[in-house]
């Protein structure tokens, strides 16, 4: 199309110098042409550049980014495995001592029962009634075991024809019924077990603190 729009100015009507003279602008724009397309592609090549190393800087703060995510997350979840475990050992250990704790006590509540089929029961459940009724005041009557009602008669005090399903000791009441002293040997156990737990406690488990 080129040598189209430029036949006519080639005709020998323009002359030889003409001619040379279109020749050489075909050239210059060729050569511009190429200039041109050279810095288009340079510049493309450029920016591709740009923007490989941008997507490379930004691909590895994912990359920092992630791996920093991914670190305090096992480190989270180790500290949460300890912490559990940590728990669960003191909880162990917790009911492995309550368990001692409980055992104790029961060892201490059969020694404490086997009192009643001693030597010495008698005066103590005589001193048992006589400070109940010295509590009460006035006349009262006493509770005890059936086996126990002999023993009881000893302390002066009226002994109630019921009995009382106890391990031992006794149960004083006023005769109004509106008071009641209730020293059955149950009832000073419960009395007495915290103060006999944290005795326990010390003796047991002082020399893992």
């Amino acid at each position: 199309m080129e040598r189209m729009l430029l036949a006519p100015l080639m005709h020998p009507i323009y002359g030889e110098g003409t001619c040379m003279g279109l020749d050489s602008l075909k050239h210059e724009i060729a050569r511009e042409s190429e200039r041109e397309a050279k810095k288009l592609i340079d510049a493309a090549d450029e920016q591709g550049k740009d923007i490989a190393r941008s997507s490379e800087k930004d691909a590895k703060s994912k990359e920092k980014r992630a791996a920093s995510e991914i670190e305090e997350t096992l480190a989270s979840e180790k500290s949460e495995r300890i912490a559990a475990a940590r728990l669960d050992a003191k909880k162990i250990l917790s009911q492995a001592r309550e368990e001692a704790i409980a055992s104790a006590l029961d060892k201490v509540w059969a020694e404490f029962v086997k009192i009643s089929k001693g030597k010495d029961y008698s005066a103590l459940l005589n001193a048992i009634i006589k400070k109940g009724a010295d509590e009460i005041g006035g006349d009262c009557r006493v509770y005890v075991r059936k086996e126990d009602k002999t023993i009881a008669k000893d302390a002066g005090v009226e002994v109630s024809e019921k009995s009382i399903d106890c391990a031992g000791g006794a149960i004083v009441e006023g005769k109004d019924g509106k008071v009641r002293v209730n020293s059955t040997f149950e009832q000073l156990f419960e009395e007495k077990k915290d103060d006999i737990r944290k005795d326990l406690y010390a003796k047991l488990f002082s020399d893992e603190e």
